[in-house]
């Protein structure tokens, strides 16, 4: 297991909503799911977007917001790591 899989299974084994499932649980989790780091104002998904997603923050901070009709960013919320 490489360091960067190694810490994706240990940050999966302490989120919250994790925690009462087996390590053979976490590790298909672990085998489904990938780990990104974006850019500071990257749009990483869309309201109109297809696929069902659910993503963990582990680290920095991510606006959640809606364009308004006249165009202004509405800021919805802004989660923190540890945030689903």
């Amino acid at each position: 297991m490489s360091d960067e899989q190694s810490d994706k299974f240990g940050y999966l084994k302490m989120v919250d909503i994790f925690q009462d499932l087996s390590e053979e649980e976490i590790e298909e989790i672990d085998r489904a799911t990938t780990m990104s780091t974006y850019r500071r104002g990257k749009i990483f998904y869309m309201p109109e977007d297809t696929s069902e997603v659910l993503f963990l923050v582990k680290k920095g901070r991510v606006q959640l917001y809606r364009i308004s009709p006249d165009g202004k960013k509405l800021v919805i919320a802004t989660v923190e790591p540890g945030s689903v």
